[in-house]
């Protein structure tokens, strides 16, 4: 458990007023060993009931697709391609 999602169990961190929670490098987060840390943060009562959420991450695995559902209702997906302007 993650200093945070400790302090947050403890009530010295409170996540109840929060407006917006942005979760970026999701795949990163994940593939650290982090998903158990923000399972527990997203499925307690630590959060409001209604708050607007952002998740981005650079691939979509499996990890944070299930993230995706965890978090977000009614997603929006947006994907970018880059082209190399100098083949």
């Amino acid at each position: 458990m993650s200093c945070f999602v400790w302090l947050t169990k403890l009530q010295v961190i409170s996540l109840t007023a929060i407006e917006s929670l942005v979760i970026d490098k999701a795949d990163l987060i994940l593939s650290h060993g982090h998903d158990a840390d923000v399972r527990a943060l997203l499925s307690g009562d630590f959060m409001p009931t209604a708050y607007q959420s952002l998740l981005m991450s650079a691939t979509m695995t499996e990890d944070v697709k299930i993230l995706k559902g965890l978090v977000l209702r009614n997603p929006v997906n947006k994907s970018f391609t880059f082209k190399n302007p100098h083949p």
